[in-house]
């Protein structure tokens, strides 16, 4: 998820960002708050939210023959 998307870690399972957590660990252990309002504009004027971002996955396979 492009970072643009993120509003923070939700760490009680409640679906929104929590300030604080008790440690570290229950930090990792928390899902991303994703703000599906937030839009982001490319270069050539496509908007993007959320829901329609394009993803890039790397798969580590090597191109071309």
């Amino acid at each position: 998820m492009p970072g643009a998307y993120v509003t923070g870690i939700d760490t009680d399972g409640d679906g929104t960002e929590d300030v604080t957590a008790e440690d570290g660990t229950d930090a990792v252990k928390g899902s991303l708050a994703i703000d599906y309002d937030a839009q982001v504009t490319s270069e050539n004027g496509q908007v993007y939210t959320a829901a329609t971002a394009p993803i890039i996955l790397n798969t580590g396979a090597a191109g071309g023959v």
